[in-house]
């Protein structure tokens, strides 16, 4: 039988292995034998001599496997961060990005507090961007949009736990909104982190658990972004805002793609490394 501290120890030198994950060794071994361990952080440094069973053990070391070869720590714990809440993830799904939380506080700042709005979450897999806003504007409507079945399956169990408002269409983009007529056809607001990756990337090596459908577009990455902007008009509410996740290099062709189609007081805004990663704009008919 081993102890909290021998295990910890076998797990950060079999993952230091892996040069891509050494730097985070120690807190990914803490985090997976918390995990099966059912303690916290804390619990783990106060009580290093403890045993642990052998089937613990031997669950912990095969989950260690896991991540040494690649997989997502967030696939292994089965939830992750994001915002002020945990998100039920897994294979099929994109592990939320802090990046990501830049959008949304973007489009929260766009919605007055006791706005009663449309809003549009396109490609919503886990469910983050649509659960985030529901709390943060919870007196306006969230309408999220996902092609994946599976991607759907996890995201309606997010919205159940987290934001039971949501209203979940399954289908590629606009398409399942085009079979609707009224107010829930346009919106307010309408927000999108799209597969914006090119096939020849050299980071989708490190994403290979990952979907790629979830994560790659043609054209040099631009294709969905372009699809959504050409198509977004319609179903967007007059000085409607429109606002798309892209890549550090895309936010000039983002623009472009914005200010070509009509949209005003278009910007694109960066994250905390300064990297362009929001473009914005707002539709004025």
């Amino acid at each position: 039988m081993s102890t909290v501290s021998e295990l910890l120890s076998q797990a950060v030198a079999q993952l230091k292995q892996n040069e891509s994950q050494a730097d985070d060794a120690n807190a990914d071994a803490g985090l997976l034998l918390g995990h099966v361990l059912q303690k916290s952080s804390a619990w783990l440094m106060t009580w290093p001599t403890k045993d642990v069973s052998d089937f613990d053990a031997k669950t912990f070391l095969k989950l260690v496997s896991k991540r040494q070869s690649g997989t997502p720590l967030a696939y292994l714990l089965g939830e992750w961060g994001f915002m002020d809440f945990m998100l039920k993830v897994g294979p099929g799904v994109l592990v939320p990005r802090p990046e990501t939380e830049l959008l949304v506080e973007l489009a929260a700042d766009r919605i007055p507090q006791a706005a009663n709005w449309n809003i549009l979450d396109l490609g919503t897999g886990s469910g983050a961007i649509a659960t985030a806003l529901a709390r943060l504007r919870p007196n306006s409507q969230l309408h999220a949009v996902e092609r994946s079945q599976h991607a759907a399956d996890i995201a309606q169990s997010n919205f159940d736990s987290l934001a039971p408002s949501v209203k979940l269409h399954l289908g590629s983009w606009f398409e399942p909104l085009l079979q609707q007529d009224g107010p829930n056809n346009q919106f307010e607001i309408i927000v999108s982190n799209p597969p914006y990756i090119a096939e020849y990337e050299l980071e989708l090596e490190y994403l290979t658990e990952e979907p790629q459908e979830a994560l790659v577009a043609a054209e040099d990455g631009l294709a969905d972004i372009a699809h959504i902007v050409e198509n977004s008009r319609p179903h967007l509410k007059e000085s409607g805002w429109l606002l798309i996740e892209h890549g550090y290099g895309q936010g000039d062709a983002a623009q472009k793609l914005l200010t070509d189609a009509g949209f005003k007081d278009v910007e694109t805004v960066l994250d905390l490394n300064s990297l362009p990663r929001v473009t914005l704009g707002r539709w004025i008919a």
